[in-house]
C-alpha cells in the first residue's frame, strides 16, 4: 500500500481543529393527518429541545413544505399546527447530516378529528385545567415490518403520565365495543387509551402490560403542547 505524506505548517494543524457539528437543517412535509398526501398551507413547525425550549421555528409554504434548524445528535420534540389543526407532537432522532424527514412521518391533527377523539372517551374528565392529550394504540413492537401498526394489539396495558407535582395521571380507556368506559382500567380490545388535561411541557410516558409472567414497561419521553395532542399510533412496547 502506499501512502500519501502531506506536509502542512505546524500553526495550521494546531489552529484549526475539527469544528463540531450543533445542528443540522431538517426539510419535509406537515400533512393534513397522517393518511393524508396533502399538506398543511402555511402550517407552523416547531422543532424543541428536551428541556422543551424552542431552537428553531417556522411557517410552512402552501404545500405545506418546511425547512428548519434541529440540534445535531440527539432527539428532539418536532410540534405542528395549522389553521384547522392543532398543535400535534412528535418526538423525532435527529442524525448529524441535514435530512429530509419521510413523507407522513410529521403531520397535523385536525382539529374536528381531535373532537371526535374526546368524543369517544367521554365521560373522562381531565385532571388538571388546560394543557393537551396524549392518545394512542398499544401494540407489540416486532422489529421492522412491511405494515407498521399492524402488530398485534396489547389489551392489558395501562398508561400514565408523572405530572409535575409527582402524582400519577392515569388514562382512560374504552370498552371491547369501542365506547366510553371510565371504568375501565387496561387498554382492552381496541388498544386504545387517552390521557386528556396533560400538563404542558416534557413529560414521560409509561405503558406497562401483564405478560402473564412478568409485568413489562416502557416509557417514552414527549412534549405536550398547549391546546394540542401527542399521538401514539401505534405506542409500541416490547416483547417480555
Amino acid at each position: 500500500m502506499r501512502r500519501l505524506l502531506v506536509l502542512l505548517p505546524l500553526p495550521v494543524l494546531v489552529g484549526c481543529p475539527v469544528k463540531p457539528i450543533t445542528e443540522v437543517t431538517l426539510t419535509g412535509t406537515v400533512f393534513d393527518g397522517p393518511d393524508s398526501l396533502d399538506g398543511v398551507a402555511s402550517g407552523t413547525v416547531e422543532v424543541r429541545a428536551f428541556d422543551g425550549t424552542v431552537v428553531d421555528s417556522t411557517t410552512a409554504d402552501a404545500s405545506g413544505q418546511f425547512s428548519i434548524t434541529a440540534p445535531a445528535g440527539q432527539p428532539a420534540f418536532m410540534v405542528v399546527a395549522g389553521p384547522d389543526h392543532i398543535p400535534t407532537s412528535f418526538t423525532v432522532n435527529i442524525g448529524t447530516v441535514d435530512m429530509a424527514v419521510p413523507d407522513q412521518i410529521i403531520w397535523a391533527r385536525r382539529a374536528s378529528i381531535h373532537d371526535d377523539i374526546v368524543a369517544d372517551f367521554e365521560g373522562c374528565p381531565p385532571d388538571s385545567v388546560g394543557g393537551g392529550m396524549l392518545e394512542g394504540e398499544v401494540r407489540l413492537y416486532l422489529g421492522d415490518i412491511d405494515d407498521p401498526g399492524s402488530e398485534p394489539l396489547v389489551t392489558t396495558a395501562v398508561a400514565y403520565i408523572d405530572d409535575d407535582a409527582g402524582s400519577l395521571v392515569n388514562a382512560c380507556y374504552l370498552d371491547e365495543g369501542g365506547a366510553s368506559d371510565p371504568s375501565a382500567t387496561v387498554t382492552g380490545g381496541t388498544g386504545r387509551y387517552a390521557i386528556p388535561g396533560a400538563p404542558e411541557g416534557p413529560t414521560v410516558l409509561v405503558v406497562t402490560y401483564d405478560s402473564g409472567d412478568t409485568l413489562v414497561r416502557t416509557e417514552a419521553l414527549v412534549y405536550v403542547p398547549e391546546g394540542g395532542t401527542v399521538p401514539g399510533y401505534p405506542t409500541y412496547v416490547s416483547l417480555p
